[in-house]
């Protein structure tokens, strides 16, 4: 691995997944699985997997996210998937975000009048 790789900010990343919805999705999972695996004495599981791949030309790539999970019952399992694709950026260094990180910001902060003064309206 180069020392001028910038790693993944993977909290960031699993909430843009999906907008959002992949995470949101785990969150109910893990809640449930708990509540079941107390009930029902029995153990239950959550896999997660992720692949990348190329989307085109350019630093642009396809997240395909899925989540399977069994969830286990009085008298057996209950299983359940879940998969979305999110499109997402590789950055120079590496690093997947939703956006490029060099993207140029489209509107000023605070909007300056011809003379260079701060319109406060």
């Amino acid at each position: 691995m180069s020392s001028s790789l910038k790693p993944t900010e993977t909290t960031e990343l699993l909430t843009d997944l999906g907008g959002g919805a992949f995470l949101k999705a785990l969150d109910i999972t893990l809640s449930e699985i708990g509540a079941a695996v107390i009930e029902n004495r029995k153990g239950g599981s959550v896999t997660i997997d992720i692949k990348i791949k190329p989307q085109g030309s350019g630093m642009n790539v396809v997240c395909n996210h899925k989540m399977s999970c069994v969830i286990p019952t009085e008298n057996g399992k209950k299983t359940e998937d879940l998969e979305l694709l999110t499109p997402l950026v590789v950055n120079e260094k590496g690093n997947i975000t939703m956006y490029p990180e060099n993207q140029l910001q489209m509107f000023e902060k605070e909007p300056k009048l011809k003379d260079g003064s701060i319109n406060r309206f």
